[in-house]
């Protein structure tokens, strides 16, 4: 129940960010699956954010036409990374989470723009990806801590209608 929770919610962020923030000039936006990595991580136990993070990936790999994998494998780099550092920093820090994010922002801009480095055969786009990734890691930072505070008002919400609708007194022969 809680991975199809989470999986529904990744699903809403993946289609918020496709549909509502693709028109315009798109070089501020950023990937909100990266705070939901960095979320899943925090929040929740391996067994339910693996998959999420996996399925979550694959689709943005199928999404986005470039190296399939790349957002799968940039996604569970997050979270691994994110799990490591939780061990030793107190994750509800506000600051340990921006600081998080902020990792997680810049990791994943400054690897999408390597590989578009890598793939492009016109010598010289650096100069004009610098200001693209600038721009994604100010406003991931910035907006990323309200993501976050969104996210687990919605688990809390979820966690609460969980417990009120299926406890044992509703199960089949316990009236």
């Amino acid at each position: 129940m809680r991975t199809l929770f989470l999986f529904i919610i990744c699903l809403l962020l993946i289609l918020f960010q496709t549909t509502l923030l693709a028109g315009g000039d798109r070089t501020w936006l950023y990937d909100l699956m990266g705070p939901y990595a960095v979320y899943l991580a925090i929040r929740q136990r391996h067994e339910h954010a693996v998959p999420v993070i996996v399925l979550g990936g694959i689709i943005m790999d199928g999404l986005s036409g470039g190296i399939f994998g790349m957002y799968l494998s940039i996604y569970l780099w997050m979270y691994a990374g994110v799990r490591q550092v939780i061990k030793y920093f107190h994750a509800e820090n506000i600051l340990i989470v921006m600081i998080l994010i902020f990792l997680c922002v810049s990791f994943e801009s400054a690897a999408i723009a390597f590989s578009v480095l890598v793939l492009t055969p016109v010598i010289g786009p650096a100069e004009r990806l610098l200001p693209i990734v600038g721009k994604q890691v100010f406003w991931g930072t910035v907006t990323g801590p309200f993501l976050l505070f969104l996210l687990v008002r919605c688990d809390r919400l979820a966690h609460s209608m969980e417990k009120r609708h299926f406890t044992d007194r509703y199960v089949l022969g316990k009236r």
